[in-house]
């Protein structure tokens, strides 16, 4: 009786020692997980004359956001995804830094350059830097890696601004009519409470131009890659309408970028006031040499 007592008593004490093993294992890495800079901020501010001004936001999960606000090719709001190596990277090279961990600014020295502000996440703590370009060397690397990893984006929504109407996300604009000829006589909004959307969501799309994008023979010819940026009308059916190319780059990406979105599938149409209304809509197309 005592021996099988004894055995029941070990059988639980190791019972125990594996859970409180367990328990310490999720604790450090929830502990971890929190050590972790899990997003980053960058913007750089207009200057005396013509200086680009614009801020971009990266998470671990490659998610990134870009707003541009003056004097850039791409003008509002665009959401979409990098490669999660290189946000990885990018993290990882600013956690061996020193980083402030409360809200810094450094003293300007010269007034009508453009500056440049930082931001991230760490240990669960956001922190802002004001004119880091005043600051540690790195930061100028730490904004340049920044810029070459919004090179590398797929943008999956589009909400462009045209450059004498400040990008405010709230904000729902009327387009004039004549900016769509099949739009005459119902009113197509470039901003909307719900936006259109493609059906089964950005990462259908995403399968969608993967399947049945051809990379031109010529383009391929001649090592040509980019995007190609389209602009559309998503109907109040979600139909597509006057596709058309705001920025190319030839070689007959433009042409296969318009076939392709004239192809789509019927989208969610966008919706204002609880009413379904016409969009305008703007993809990037991206032709990547492999």
């Amino acid at each position: 009786m005592q021996t099988a007592f004894l055995a029941y008593f070990r059988c639980m004490q190791k019972s125990w020692i594996g859970l409180m093993v367990l328990l310490l294992i999720s604790i450090t890495s929830l502990q971890a997980q929190k050590n972790k800079i899990s997003s980053v901020y960058m913007e750089r501010t207009p200057c005396f004359g013509r200086c680009p001004w614009y801020n971009v936001y990266i998470e671990t999960d490659g998610y990134i956001r870009y707003e541009g606000k003056r004097d850039v090719d791409m003008m509002g709001l665009y959401e979409g995804k990098v490669p999660k190596a290189d946000v990885a990277g990018l993290f990882k090279c600013l956690q061996k830094q020193q980083l402030p961990n409360e809200e810094t600014s450094y003293p300007v020295t010269i007034s009508d350059l453009p500056r440049l502000h930082v931001a991230y996440k760490n240990k669960g703590v956001n922190v802002a830097l004001k004119n880091a370009h005043e600051g540690p060397e790195f930061w100028k690397e730490y904004a340049d890696r920044m810029d070459a990893l919004l090179q590398k984006a797929t943008w999956l929504l589009a909400k462009p601004q045209t450059p004498d109407v400040p990008p405010t996300p709230e904000r729902s604009t009327v387009m004039p009519k004549e900016a769509s000829p099949k739009s005459i006589g119902n009113e197509t909004y470039q901003m909307v409470e719900q936006m259109p959307e493609y059906p089964g969501g950005t990462g259908a799309m995403l399968d969608f131009l993967g399947k049945n994008l051809k990379y031109p023979n010529e383009a391929r010819d001649k090592n040509i890659s980019g995007k190609v940026i389209v602009k559309f009308v998503v109907d109040k059916e979600g139909n597509i309408q006057d596709a058309t190319i705001v920025r190319g780059i030839g070689a007959g990406c433009d042409e296969e970028a318009l076939r392709v979105v004239r192809k789509m599938p019927r989208w969610k149409p966008g919706y204002q006031n609880g009413k379904a209304v016409n969009v305008f809509f703007q993809l990037p197309v991206s032709f990547v040499l492999k």
